[in-house]
Formats: C-alpha cells, sequence, structure tokens
C-alpha cells in the first residue's frame, strides 16, 4: 500500500508542476534517461565532469533549471539527469531525492524527500494524466 501511495504521490506532483511548463520543452530538447537513485553519480562517456557545474550552484530552490540542464558534479563525480516522461512528452528532472523541475523552469524541493511530498506527487499525478 505505501509503494502504490508513493507512485500515486509522484505522479500528482508531476502533473502539478508541469501545468504551468507545458509545451515548453520538446522531446527533442530532453534526453530519455532510464529511471536511476535520484541524482546518483554515474560515469558518462559524453561529458567529462569538469565540464559540468556543482550540482550546488545549480539546484538552489526557487531558481529556474537551465535549459540545457546536462548534470552537474557532485564531489567531482559526473551526476546525470534523472528524468520522469510525462504523457506530454516533457520531461521532470529530479536530483538527490528532493529537487525536481521542468528544464527551464523554477526548482522545488521537498526536504522530506519526493515520496513524501504532497506536491511532488500532484506534479507527477498531472504528468502522466
Amino acid at each position: 500500500m505505501g509503494r502504490l501511495r508513493s507512485s500515486m504521490l509522484i505522479a500528482t506532483i508531476a502533473a502539478v508542476g508541469l501545468l504551468g511548463a507545458c509545451g515548453n520543452e520538446t522531446a527533442d530538447s530532453a534526453e530519455k534517461t532510464a529511471p536511476t537513485p535520484a541524482g546518483s553519480p554515474s560515469a558518462s562517456a559524453e561529458q567529462p565532469a569538469s565540464d559540468l557545474p556543482p550540482c550546488d550552484d545549480v539546484w538552489i530552490v526557487g531558481d529556474d533549471l537551465p535549459g540545457k540542464y546536462k548534470g552537474c558534479t557532485a564531489d567531482g563525480t559526473e551526476v546525470t539527469p534523472e528524468t520522469v516522461e510525462c504523457s506530454s512528452g516533457q520531461r521532470i528532472v529530479v536530483f538527490d531525492d528532493q529537487f525536481w523541475a521542468v528544464r527551464g523552469h523554477v526548482i522545488k524541493q521537498a526536504p522530506d524527500g519526493l515520496d513524501a511530498s504532497d506536491e511532488y506527487a500532484d506534479v507527477l499525478y498531472s504528468c502522466r494524466a
């Protein structure tokens, strides 16, 4: 039951956050990424970690996530974007199991984690509707 509630919360949050951002990101502008633990460091041959900004400089609540966000670095390790695909084709980028945003839009935070956030659940619900 808890897992079902978490899934519903995530779906709901995605939907709410995307209502104001629909149509601003095309499928061509965002890569498809298989779900991985939010903000988990991973190696990537596409772009060296030195070319990416520090995650602490990117994931600031209330700031806009860069429209061409391709990842960031944490402790010298590249953190590739984790995305949630919406039915509209838009994608929500999540980071560190507590931050989310659509590229080019305001970064939100769930300090107790995405699974515990009603706001994030509303966004995901709208995203996948």
